[in-house]
């Protein structure tokens, strides 16, 4: 399955998905170590905040990606409207925020 129909298929249950660490998210200020809101937005909002990625495990929840590099991210669910955090590939990441393909948009998904 190519790289948009696995995307699609895993993210639909998401009205909007926009990428980056929000501050406010308890998941986000685990993923890059801040002990609570107040340190979070204090880099956020100073800049000192860089967003490398970091490996998982788990595959990415947007397009089912295998284990790798992961990003923040946050899906508005269609269901009940709230806010929920993501871990998603750079591919994703890139595809989300400038609606760029993969240049490899080879299937590496499990069960694919």
């Amino acid at each position: 399955m190519k790289f948009e129909q696995r995307f699609k298929k895993y993210s639909k249950e998401y009205r909007q998905i926009v990428t980056g660490f929000k501050p406010d998210c308890p998941d986000c200020q685990t993923m890059y170590g801040f002990c609570c809101e107040h340190s979070a937005r204090h880099a956020y909002e100073t800049g000192k905040l860089y967003e490398e990625g970091d490996f998982s495990h788990e595959h990415c929840e947007t397009c089912n990606a295998l284990p790798g590099l992961r990003f923040a991210a946050h899906g508005q669910s269609e269901y009940d409207k709230g806010w929920y955090h993501l871990e998603i590939c750079a591919d994703c990441a890139v595809y989300i925020a400038y609606d760029e393909l993969p240049e490899d948009d080879d299937d590496d998904e499990i069960g694919g």
